[in-house]
């Protein structure tokens, strides 16, 4: 097959088989998919023309997969992240054309609301601007229908899908998708601590790429069967095993969803679970595959040391930073908030 461009090549996901019961579904660059949709969609629709700044908050594969697309279309781009944007990926995104503004945090702060401020600052002093608002906009969510029609074409059974959240786009997405052709699908959307995403405290975050300090529009509760909350060195070790014992060289988020759905499957031996894998690990040669940085920043784990995780009945009840779940039920954040409150205070 020959391809349009490297942006065509690369949006989809290659799945690969890595036992008789597990599939995964390897990305690139997982968010170029929803930046392209959302862009294209909004250019055919004229919500977006061609004399309009997109500008976003981000600091991960959406701000690289806007700057791809953006610079396809030759649209001006503004990114608001903050340091998690290393000195590598900042350059990337302004080779592509990419204006890059840091914001660094402050405390009592949540680094997406801090972001989101400068945001809408620059859009007060730039009226004629587009906003993709990856976390609310349900194109988002639909871009990935062509991932679930690439996993329904390829693989007869799934009985569970396993990924990390963070905008809800593409967990939410491609289940709701898989749902209309297989049912009985369960679902497991991995978190981290410090997350509010279902039903955390707000706080530090060790593990980046999934979580969020906001909750967006796209995280649809009642998607999930299952929920697991990771922490940072379990998802870690699990890259650098994942490399060795797998061959897939990837980061943190897929790390942490890897070490959930291998759980899943030795937990039920005669299903079959597909896996996403967001991020590829090129990013972190100097951190996640680092055994000096890990260690400076006690995230070090060897080989054996982790855990099995600890079922809780609510978000609250999660021990700080032990791989911890609950069976979510498909219920509701209200729902679930309500009996969480309840039982933290008996």
């Amino acid at each position: 097959m020959i391809y349009k461009d490297n942006i065509e090549l690369i949006e989809l996901p290659e799945i690969i088989q890595i036992t008789e019961q597990v599939h995964v579904l390897k990305f690139h660059v997982m968010k170029l998919l929803p930046a392209r949709y959302i862009i294209e969609e909004s250019l055919k629709s004229g919500v977006l023309t061609k004399d309009m700044t997109v500008i976003e908050s981000s600091s991960g594969t959406f701000a690289l997969g806007l700057a791809l697309v953006c610079a396809k279309h030759k649209l001006p781009l503004i990114i608001v992240g903050d340091p998690a944007i290393d000195d590598n990926l900042k350059r990337k995104l302004e080779i592509l054309g990419a204006q890059v503004e840091i914001v660094l945090p402050e405390e009592g702060k949540g680094i997406q609301n801090l972001r989101l401020e400068k945001l809408n600052e620059i859009r007060k002093a730039n009226k004629n601007t587009f906003w993709p608002q990856q976390y609310d906009n349900n194109l988002n969510t639909e871009s990935y229908k062509l991932v679930a029609d690439k996993v329904l074409s390829h693989l007869d059974t799934i009985d569970c899908l396993v990924g990390p959240v963070g905008s809800g786009g593409s967990v939410c997405g491609i289940s709701n998708y898989i749902r209309e052709k297989r049912n009985h699908l369960h679902v497991i959307g991995v978190d981290t601590h410090g997350s509010i995403l279902f039903g955390q405290k707000d706080g530090v975050r060790h593990l980046r790429g999934l979580g969020n300090s906001v909750l967006p529009k796209n995280v649809n509760h009642s998607v999930f069967n299952e929920v697991h909350w990771v922490n940072a060195p379990d998802a870690y070790l699990t890259c650098k095993e994942m490399y060795r014992n797998a061959l897939l060289y990837m980061g943190g988020t897929s790390g942490a969803a890897y070490l959930v759905g291998k759980w899943w499957a030795e937990k039920n031996p005669k299903k079959k679970v597909v896996i996403i894998l967001p991020d590829e690990g090129h990013r972190y040669v100097s951190t996640i595959f680092n055994d000096d940085w890990l260690k400076e920043q006690n995230l070090y784990k060897k080989t054996g040391e982790i855990s099995e995780p600890v079922l809780v009945e609510g978000p609250l009840e999660c021990e700080d930073q032990k791989w911890s779940y609950m069976q979510w039920n498909k219920r509701n954040i209200k729902s679930v908030e309500e009996k969480n409150i309840v039982c933290h205070e008996e």
